[in-house]
């Protein structure tokens, strides 16, 4: 694979990994909650004002991916509109 490949990050042969951490998959959101009807109350609850979408999250992992993150190394990215700075007791 040429070095501009995505997936030669992740390589276990690669020199250092830029490899975004992943978590054990849940359920979507939608799926968790299913009604609409019970979508406001959360949302009104995260500061940046709107639930999270599929594309938050793949468009940080297609950054991290790239060469434009390259002096990025041994972080764990919280993409979540702010929620766990504004409850700091869902940190543990």
């Amino acid at each position: 694979m040429p070095p501009s490949d995505p997936r030669s990050a992740c390589s276990p042969s690669a020199p250092t990994s830029r490899c975004p951490p992943t978590s054990p998959a849940s359920p979507t959101f939608h799926a968790a909650v299913p009604d609409p009807a019970d979508h406001e109350p959360i949302r009104a609850q995260v500061p940046l004002g709107r639930l999270g979408r599929a594309s938050d999250v793949a468009e940080t992992v297609a950054f991290l991916l790239s060469e434009r993150s390259s002096y990025i190394t041994g972080q764990d990215l919280v993409i979540d509109g702010g929620l766990v700075p504004a409850f700091p007791s869902l940190t543990g």
